[in-house]
């Protein structure tokens, strides 16, 4: 690499010899502050989006909040993926869990059955604004982390009783209420939407 003996000003008080090394300095680091920059961006984009709500952050579904919390909560961590027909302690969890957030697996007996599928499928289209049609039933490690969070499921309408019963179309999930609380919320099937009559 040659330079002109006529360095410019900004350069004043560094030798000819030393830009070379210099130049060759920033590209043997080139890539580790490429990655160190894109890094530090994507941490302030976290910090930014992460403190932009004071109370609640809210999920994709506007009517499911994670409250924030001065108790920390203590999770567990899953160490595969759970579906159809799997038996264990971590499938325990997790029906004790759709359990506690009103959701109806079924009897909480560690057997993933096919009333726990329903109850995912209710969580996923709910909480994770999942398309009906693109819900598994599969619980991924990720879910598991969702569902571990601190969530409220609110009511979509002012009740004029203590009690109503909500029902979503296009999720097809029906959600019982009591005074603003969810006391059971499920997966239903509402059809195709195509009108018939039966005769009797």
């Amino acid at each position: 690499m040659n330079f002109p003996d006529d360095i410019p000003d900004e350069f004043g008080g560094i030798e000819p010899d030393t830009l070379p090394r210099l130049a060759s300095a920033l590209d043997r680091w080139r890539f580790t502050l490429i990655a160190f920059a894109i890094l530090m961006t994507v941490v302030a984009i976290g910090v930014l989006s992460g403190s932009s709500k004071d109370s609640a952050t809210d999920n994709s579904n506007p009517d499911v909040v994670v409250e924030s919390s001065s108790v920390p909560l203590i999770t567990v961590p899953l160490d595969r993926t759970l579906e159809l027909g799997m038996k264990g302690d971590d499938v325990l969890r997790l029906q004790q869990r759709l359990k506690d957030l009103r959701f109806d697996p079924g009897p909480v007996d560690g057997e993933f059955g096919q009333n726990t599928v329903q109850a995912m499928w209710a969580f996923e289209k709910l909480v994770m604004s999942v398309p009906r049609e693109r819900a598994t039933g599969v619980v991924t490690p990720s879910t598991w982390a969702i569902m571990q969070s601190n969530l409220k499921i609110k009511p979509r309408r002012v009740a004029d009783s203590p009690s109503h019963v909500e029902i979503y179309l296009p999720e097809q999930v029906l959600i019982v209420f009591k005074k603003e609380e969810p006391v059971l919320i499920t997966h239903i099937s509402s059809g195709t939407g195509v009108p018939w009559c039966e005769e009797v």
